[in-house]
């Protein structure tokens, strides 16, 4: 039986699984877990823990591809120790379109991807896809997300996303179909 994770185990999990990552000084290092809409772990990833310079999500939906289970993400919940990617250097197809395409319904994330390297939209992206977007609130994942990059020392290793309201936990939304009264999240987006 696939273990069933509550969202609090699955966000320690993902930033668990950013410090496997091996440092390289062009890249950060993320850890994500994909659970289904009922919480199962489908999938594990960590950046470049498959061949062909992988990201932690890509490595999750790779797994998944692979073993003819894609169409169980529908619905499920992508947990990220930082935002996915919306733009990759190398050319390859961005996390936050992977996720999207997979149907995913949530992206639950501890800090927002720092402009080290590119300026990511990850965020605004997911959310104009129809994704909710959580920023986790527990600082030890922020923490451990910030650490797991502490090899990038010339930037901040990761801004914490904006924070949210505790009885939601949903981020704010934004632009011309946000509910009134919603605010604009600040940073990165």
């Amino acid at each position: 039986m696939a273990d069933i994770l509550d969202d609090e185990s699955a966000m320690l999990r993902a930033c668990e699984l950013a410090s496997c990552c091996e440092p390289v000084d062009r890249a950060f290092n993320v850890g994500a877990v994909l659970t289904s809409a009922a919480g199962e772990v489908l999938a594990t990833g960590f950046s470049r823990e498959l061949e062909g310079n992988t990201h932690a999500e890509e490595c999750c939906f790779i797994k998944l591809e692979k073993e003819g289970r894609l169409a169980e993400a529908r619905g499920g919940t992508m947990f990220s120790s930082m935002e996915p990617c919306s733009v990759r250097l190398s050319g390859k197809r961005p996390c936050t379109d992977r996720c999207l395409e997979a149907g995913v319904a949530r992206v639950v994330l501890a800090i927002e991807e720092p402009a080290n390297f590119v300026t990511c939209e990850g965020v605004a992206r997911l959310r104009a896809g129809g994704l909710t977007v959580v920023r986790w609130e527990d600082e030890r994942c922020a923490a451990m997300a910030a650490a797991a990059n502490a090899h990038l020392a010339a930037e901040p290793a990761g801004t914490p996303a904006p924070a949210v309201a505790p009885a939601s936990r949903e981020a704010p939304a934004a632009g011309p179909d946000a509910a009134p009264g919603a605010a604009a999240s600040a940073g990165t987006e």
